[in-house]
């Protein structure tokens, strides 16, 4: 009898530690596939604010068109949180189709112009599209500059800024006629450029700070182990991935982007994500 009843223990033993085993693959596979909208915040600082100010820049890139909520009201609610000075599209906002059929999108930009001053790059998808003179007519109509090899001067905060984009189809664009002006000053200099892979080309200009989506965050990571596994401009294991990015006095920021899907490799351990930049002022 005692045998029989060791051996029932040790079969409800076994059968507790599949379902332990099976049950931590369901939570870690939720974890991995989880496409929950998330925050991801960089502070910087810098001497050309001045002390005690700060500016607050949200980056939105690659949402192709997803919706969030109705009216992309999650979407929305989260924008309006991190109390934003100025609101940055870093292309591909759009999807490979007619902008017309763009709905989610514009939903999106009708909102957001009400909150704070957009910029704008176009990114691959909008060139694609062959739709791209009409979503560059689009955008100006709602009052969002598209800076194609161009820049603006804006004053945030009492702050002197050069807000500058790229008009980069995929090669390495030549800016230096359009940007050839910008010299080193007090203005805090950011660059919107679509494309991560070609951040070497800018090194030489006096930008503190450059911007860049289209990775979509690697598709696939391994916290801690692997950054991303594939992107459209880098190929496997990009180097530019998501993330930020040193470059001398040059910083980089890549975004994951705000798509959910991609036609051929799902989103692991990769949310999407809106990206919030404060600049603090720091000066020594």
């Amino acid at each position: 009898m005692k045998t029989r009843i060791g051996k029932i223990k040790l079969t409800l033993i076994k059968k507790r530690k599949q379902v332990y085993f099976f049950t931590g693959l369901l939570v870690l596979g939720s974890i991995a596939c989880c496409n929950a909208l998330t925050v991801k915040e960089y502070r910087l600082k810098t001497d050309k604010l001045s002390t005690g100010s700060e500016i607050r820049i949200i980056l939105l890139t690659d949402l192709h068109n997803t919706l969030y909520g109705k009216e992309q009201k999650k979407l929305i609610h989260i924008i309006k949180a991190q109390n934003a000075d100025l609101i940055l599209l870093g292309g591909d906002m759009y999807r490979n189709a007619s902008h017309g059929e763009c709905t989610a999108t514009r939903s999106l930009l009708e909102q957001i112009i009400k909150i704070a001053p957009v910029y704008s790059v176009m990114g691959n998808h909008e060139h694609w599209s062959g739709y791209a003179d009409d979503i560059r007519n689009e955008l100006n109509s709602l009052g969002i500059p598209v800076l194609e090899n161009a820049y603006r001067q804006a004053v945030v905060n009492g702050n002197n800024l050069i807000i500058a984009g790229t008009e980069d189809t995929g090669f390495t664009p030549s800016v230096k006629t359009a940007f050839a002006d910008l010299k080193t000053n007090d203005s805090y200099q950011i660059l919107l450029t679509h494309y991560p892979e070609n951040i070497e080309s800018y090194i030489g200009y006096p930008f503190d700070l450059a911007l860049s989506g289209h990775a979509h965050g690697g598709q696939v990571r391994i916290p801690f182990i692997l950054n991303g596994l594939y992107s459209p401009g880098e190929g496997l294991f990009p180097k530019y991935a998501g993330g930020l990015y040193e470059h001398g006095g040059l910083t980089h920021i890549v975004s994951r982007g705000l798509s959910k899907t991609h036609p051929r490799l799902p989103r692991i351990f990769n949310r999407p994500e809106v990206v919030l930049i404060v600049i603090e002022g720091h000066k020594s």
